[in-house]
């Protein structure tokens, strides 16, 4: 299982959802990446996004890209992308999460919510 996750995020605040997703892995910020125990978290544009824009939320403006070490466990990546969903979530921020694994996550990576 590939230890690398996508967050699509519906909102232009990079400096907030940096905030949210410092807080949420209880990382620090270092250059450009947040580092958290065994992970490491980008906050950046969403190549992806179409630029006519949409709706889907593969067209929202930012993007978490969250990889996890080599050594990491699996089920520690779940659980710090579960955390950065939720803290998002809490915040009115939506967003879903593309992963191998995101079936383990609330409303599977919130696709359930906002899919």
């Amino acid at each position: 299982m590939e230890r690398y996750c996508r967050i699509f995020v519906r909102s232009a605040d990079r400096k907030a959802v940096r905030s949210l997703v410092r807080t949420a892995l209880h990382g620090s910020v270092v250059d450009d990446r947040i580092d958290a125990e065994g992970a490491q978290a980008y906050v950046g544009d969403n190549g992806y996004r179409d630029p006519q824009g949409g709706e889907d939320f593969l067209d929202w403006p930012l993007c978490v890209e969250l990889h996890g070490d080599e050594q990491v466990e699996v089920s520690r990546l779940v659980t710090l992308t579960r955390d950065v969903l939720t803290a998002l979530w809490a915040a009115g921020v939506p967003a879903v999460a593309a992963a191998d694994y995101e079936a383990q996550l609330p409303d599977n990576g919130g696709i359930g919510l906002y899919g």
